[in-house]
């Protein structure tokens, strides 16, 4: 389920998951959130890779090569599963219980803002 690619001297933390809408979950329900819940097995791959934090993943549905990022809310779901908020379903152009591919990245820091 998990797997590493080496890409210009750096490993990628890539594993893919059955994704819902997070307003399956009641807690969450209609919640304009934009985290993600990940199984707490995504958590101990996390740390055995040493990821940085925060942790930022990729998420690509390949049959229509769309791709959006997100960020973590907790590591509480299901194995095998991921929830999602519905509007990054729709934006992937993706249905419930759909595979998605999950690729975690590495943003660089801002050095500079411009406010208009």
């Amino acid at each position: 389920m998990y797997s590493s690619k080496h890409l210009s001297d750096k490993k990628k933390f890539c594993f893919q998951l059955k994704c819902y809408s997070i307003n399956l979950i009641k807690k969450f329900n209609k919640t304009k959130e934009n985290k993600m819940i990940l199984p707490i097995s995504v958590l101990e791959e996390v740390n055995k890779f040493n990821l940085k934090w925060p942790l930022i993943f990729k998420i690509k549905n390949n049959l229509y090569q769309k791709e959006t990022h997100c960020g973590i809310l907790e590591f509480t779901s299901d194995e095998g599963c991921a929830y999602i908020p519905h509007w990054i379903l729709k934006n992937l152009f993706s249905t419930e219980g759909e595979t998605l591919f999950f690729e975690h990245i590495e943003l660089e820091k801002g050095n500079f803002v411009k406010i208009q």
